[in-house]
């Protein structure tokens, strides 16, 4: 009997399971991003993140990663070798090769963990409570991944307790202390080292299961639905849920979500009731009915699904909008679609227009709908329990709850035309329009007052009326395609503001008298009673976005765009912004089609959407908040490489100095909407383009990386922060810098100390040469004092020979005196001859500096020379013996200088000579030459020849020179003990004879040369305009050659040949150019190709340019 009545309460709860797996809530279940570029991702297993995002482990063994935007990466996975079984942790993923477990953290290498005993192969891997567990054929291992703590138990027991031949586990869960085997054969609980069977899991196949930990319930996913079996009182019957196999199991905080072999569903655990969830389109936003491979519950109100058509998302948040798809609307062509919505009794019912007709529709317990008019309704409005209906046929009234059906009003012709709009004010004025007419109809009075078309701007004759709206304070507001236009006190105006705005598509009054308008190109409001104010624009949730329609109720203003629902506050800011992935698909909302009702508990806003209707409270929409969508660092590339995928680690990144860093964001579920902002450390939050921020040149040091959600209405704002170091290189170190400073200070020590060598060395040769130019003076102040010394004995020297001479002419000229008085003629001219001679000495004397012919009595000239030395010698303590005891002849002297040289001679001999030494002079002839000798003892007078004397002619010479111009020889002997100086000029000989042959021999040498160099210089004067006229053509035309006309030329005037005729050139150009010619000219004309060279050669003759000759000469 007990036996029956279990059978029976089986049946029983697989009949109601059957009836509650029946019932559908169509739902919208977003696909990934990558759906529109054509990729499709079919995944065996999915994984959330640690720190956010979506791990895909697709069905080919790859690995990616999704953070709301991207898939990282583009191609290929993340994880060498394609595993297709592993197991995901504590922000790294477990695989298995043979025997030998693997850990890897992508895009890393993988990290050897341990090896089991080679032979053994293992068969699965999973993950379970800090755990990694593994099997093979007869054991099951685990490993605590916080410890490394191993333990193997035996799988003999499962054999043992079945009659399967191979027992195979196809997951594990860590209950508390214990562990839970599902295997081909039941579910198995671990006891120490050995498993017992749970009795309630039967012996069927189990692919996976789920633990509870809110509810202590395992939910077992076997073949033929799932069980949930509470872990308190395993002796109660588990509850079942489905009849199809099952894959993977989630639970939210009220349900559980299975995906089976045939679709999804949500079971409620506070009612018991089991619901599959379907889409309204398979394709795009639906969910198909095949196998669910896996689920995720996201944490943040969402769950993902993979299917065998791709990856889907639900939000929880979504079910706040309750859908009426299109095949349950009847509405599967475009014919059929929704025109019009509009909201009757004070919002509690709603009316539907389509071109089929007009409906009255229910959401009570289900979608429902009535036709009341058959034909498309354009526009309505009630008063009381009339309808006024603008059809394409006229104005038509309908009575509600009667049986009746519309009545045309037919009072005028104008009402029988097709009527768009229409608009009931506060006085019972019918206001409509027809294409670009208005008309109104007095529904006291029944009159109608036609507008016409004129009040229209000039401009826009073909445009037409988009909407009308009677306001309290701003009477009636016409919206056409090009703007809007008020008419009150019976006159219509243009509003040239709102033409920027393009075409009006609805207008609606706030409690508080402003008028909010929606156009194509924005949204914006005026306040009439303060026209000063202007058109106030509406921020929009984003810019570019095509606007729908605009709602009233007492939460705000609902303007619905391309992007989903936003509220307004009564400011005009955005309140709330619903959109993807929270119930409502971009770009499903139609335009114009929208209406909000009342009903006993709140208000409710409908819209009209390309899948169907969208209905749902404004009271609960304005007071809940979106779920969280935390920002996720999706991927870190250092060096233009991926350092980091999916996590952080715990470990803190740390670049070299140099290397640029880039930072990927994302957030799930979606992350194409956010807007964000970063800041490094305590700087100004910054605007982030995109979700990618790059990161270069960054100094060493420690940085902070703070982002943060900019999207007003995301309530708290989401943020994270990242940590990183940016390592200083080695050449910006401590030991670098100490380094640097050590070398710095060795540098400037090195360069002081080689700057004081320098300078030393230059101190050196600055005090050398100070003492070389000190001695040098000294020497040069010793020789001015000799030079001086010699003049003066040289003057004195002259003065004694000179009153040599006049005394003795005295004798002579009184002879002379005598000779006159007595007339003795002859030895008057003896005498006068001898007088004659006399002043010839005279004459030589005052002519040193030209070379004359003249004969002297060497003995008088010693004799004077040594008359002027006495006191010197005296003073000196020297003696002076002369040894010339016979007369000598008269020497030949070709130039005058001899007293010079004998106050040389003796000069030097005081400086060598010791006192009490004697100088000896002796005199004789040799060889017809005068020779006087000069015999001491002193000290060496090797250098006596080459001693510096001053001449007559104010120039230095040598005294060899010196002896060998007055015509004598000069012969040195020197040894340690006596030195011999020897002089030697030549004997006289007939003096007249002498002169003359001299005389004449100069004069003819003089005139020869003369006359060829006047030659020369005819020559040069006819051809130095010749460029070409060079030495070498001259000595052609002088019949002699080169060589011979450059020695000759340069004797003659102590000039080559090429600087006499540059010269000459140089000079008859100075001569053109006084005449005014022009300097390039001057230089052709004067033998110069180049006036370059020219310019040159002048400026380096004369010392200026030609230019500044001519400048100086105009000045003059």
């Amino acid at each position: 009997m007990s036996r029956l009545l279990l059978l029976l309460s089986l049946l029983s709860a697989l009949f109601t399971f059957a009836i509650n797996a029946q019932d559908k809530s169509p739902s919208i279940f977003y696909p990934l991003p990558t759906l529109s570029q054509g990729k499709v991702f079919i995944a065996q297993d999915l994984f959330l993140g640690d720190e956010g995002g979506i791990w895909i482990h697709d069905v080919h063994g790859r690995v990616v990663f999704y953070d709301g935007q991207n898939v990282l990466p583009r191609r290929g996975s993340l994880l060498a070798g394609n595993p297709q079984q592993l197991a995901y942790a504590q922000n790294a993923f477990w695989t298995f090769m043979d025997n030998e477990l693997y850990r890897t953290v992508p895009p890393g290498e993988p990290e050897l963990v341990f090896s089991l005993t080679p032979g053994i192969t293992i068969e699965k891997i999973g993950a379970s409570a800090g755990y990694i567990w593994l099997t093979d054929e007869t054991h099951f291992y685990t490993y605590h991944i916080a410890t490394g703590e191993f333990q193997t138990y035996s799988l003999m027991t499962l054999f043992q307790l079945n009659q399967a031949s191979k027992v195979v586990v196809n997951d594990a869960q860590m209950i508390y202390t214990k562990w839970v085997l599902a295997t081909n054969a039941g579910v198995y609980l671990s006891n120490g080292q050995s498993f017992s069977h749970v009795q309630r899991s039967g012996k069927d196949y189990v692919e996976t299961m789920f633990m509870s930990r809110r509810r202590d319930q395992l939910v077992v996913g076997t073949d033929d639905g799932a069980l949930l079996i509470d872990i308190n009182h395993p002796e109660q019957e588990p509850q079942k849920v489905g009849n199809a196999p099952v894959f993977s199991i989630v639970e939210t905080e009220s349900e559980y979500w299975i995906g089976t072999d045939n679709g999804l569903l949500v079971h409620s655990v506070e009612t018991g009731n089991t619901v599959k969830l379907e889409g309204n389109n398979a394709d795009d936003y639906g969910l198909s009915s095949g196998r669910i491979y896996s689920l995720v519950n996201d944490k943040q109100g969402g769950i993902w699904i993979a299917t065998d058509k791709g990856i889907r998302y639900f939000s929880r948040f979504s079910q706040k909008f309750t859908r009426v798809l299109n095949r349950d609307i009847d509405a599967p062509s475009l014919e059929t679609e929704i025109k019009h919505l509009f909201s009757i009794n004070q919002g509690r019912q709603f009316l539907m227009s389509r071109s089929d007709g007009l409906y009255l529709i229910h959401f009570l317990k289900g979608f429902r709908k009535q036709r009341i008019y058959p034909d498309g309704v354009n526009d309505l409005v009630q008063t009381g329990e009339q309808l006024w209906l603008a059809t394409n046929q006229g104005l038509y009234s309908y009575i509600l709850n009667r049986s009746e059906g519309a009545v045309a009003v037919n009072s005028n012709d104008l009402l029988r035309k097709p009527i768009q709009h229409l608009e009931l004010d506060s006085n019972s004025v019918l206001w409509g329009s027809s294409d670009s007419s208005l008309w109104s109809l007095n529904l006291k009075s029944g009159e109608v007052t036609d507008y016409g078309s004129d009040w229209m701007s000039a401009a826009a004759k073909t445009s037409k009326v988009t909407a009308l709206k009677a306001t309290k304070s701003s009477g009636l507001l016409i919206g056409t395609d090009h703007g809007i236009y008020t008419l009150a006190n019976q006159q219509i105006s243009y509003d040239k503001a709102s033409a920027a705005y393009g075409a009006n598509i609805d207008i609606e009054e706030s409690a508080s008298g402003e008028v909010w308008f929606i156009s194509t190109y924005g949204a914006f409001r005026r306040h009439f009673l303060h026209p000063e104010t202007g058109i106030e624009p509406l921020p929009l949730i984003d810019d570019n976005i095509r606007l729908k329609c605009i709602l009233k109720t007492s939460e705000g203003m609902w303007l619905g765009s391309s992007k989903g629902i936003t509220l307004y506050d009564p400011n005009g800011a955005i309140k709330k912004h619903f959109g993807t992935p929270y119930g409502l698909v971009s770009n499903e909302l139609r335009t114009g089609v929208c209406t909000s009702g009342r009903s006993s508990v709140s208000e409710t806003l409908l819209f009209s959407s390309t899948l169907g209707l969208v209905k749902a409270s404004a009271k609960e929409l304005a007071e809940s908040t979106l779920p969280p969508s935390p920002l996720i660092f999706s991927q870190i590339s250092v060096d233009y490489r991926p350092l980091r995928v999916g996590s952080r680690n715990a470990e803190q990144i740390a670049l070299t100095y140099g290397s640029p860093v880039s930072f990927q964001f994302g957030a799930l579920p979606e992350a194409r909407s956010q807007m964000l902002e970063f800041r490094l450390n305590n700087e100004q939050w910054q605007p982030l383009e995109g979700t990618q921020l790059a990161l270069d040149q960054l100094m060493p040091g420690e940085y902070l990386l703070s982002i943060r959600s900019a999207n007003a209405y995301l309530m708290p704002p989401q943020s994270d922060s990242l940590s990183f170091t940016v390592l200083k290189p080695w050449y910006l170190s401590n030991l670098a810098i100490t380094i640097y400073a050590v070398g710095f200070i060795a540098i400037v020590i090195l360069f002081s100390w080689w700057r004081s060598r320098i300078i030393s060395s230059m101190n050196r040769e600055l005090k050398e040469q100070v003492v070389l130019k000190t001695n040098q003076m000294r020497h040069q102040s010793k020789a001015v004092l000799s030079n001086n010394q010699q003049l003066r004995k040289q003057i004195q020297v002259r003065h004694l020979w000179l009153e040599k001479l006049l005394r003795g002419m005295k004798p002579s000229l009184m002879a002379l005196i005598r000779q006159a008085q007595s007339g003795q003629v002859q030895e008057l001219k003896l005498t006068a001859e001898t007088l004659l001679a006399d002043f010839e000495q005279l004459h030589v004397l005052g002519k040193d500096d030209h070379p004359q012919l003249a004969q002297h009595d060497m003995l008088d000239v010693i004799d004077t020379v040594l008359a002027g030395w006495v006191t010197e010698f005296a003073a000196a303590g020297i003696k002076v013996e002369r040894h010339c005891t016979e007369a000598l002849p008269a020497a030949a002297l070709k130039h005058w200088g001899v007293d010079i040289i004998f106050n040389t001679l003796f000069a030097h001999a005081i400086k060598r000579l010791y006192r009490n030494q004697t100088l000896t002079i002796q005199c004789r002839v040799r060889e017809q030459r005068i020779v006087i000798a000069l015999i001491d003892c002193g000290d060496a007078g090797a250098d006596l020849s080459s001693l510096m004397v001053a001449s007559g002619d104010n120039q230095t010479v040598s005294l060899n020179q010196l002896v060998e111009v007055s015509g004598g020889e000069l012969v040195v002997f020197s040894s340690s003990e006596r030195n011999l100086v020897e002089l030697s000029w030549p004997q006289a000989c007939d003096e007249e004879q002498t002169e003359q042959s001299a005389l004449s021999a100069v004069t003819s040498s003089d005139l020869e040369d003369k006359q060829w160099l006047a030659k020369v210089d005819m020559l040069i004067a006819k051809h130095y305009a010749d460029a070409e006229f060079s030495t070498s053509e001259a000595a052609k035309q002088l019949f002699v050659s080169e060589r011979s006309l450059q020695r000759r030329f340069k004797t003659v005037t102590d000039k080559t040949f090429k600087e006499y005729l540059t010269e000459y050139r140089l000079e008859r150009a100075c001569q053109f150019l006084l005449e005014g010619a022009k300097v390039s000219q001057v230089a052709f004309d004067c033998g110069f190709n180049d006036p370059s060279y020219f310019s040159q050669r002048f400026k380096h003759h004369f010392g200026l340019s030609p230019t500044q000759f001519i400048e100086d000469k105009e000045l003059v």
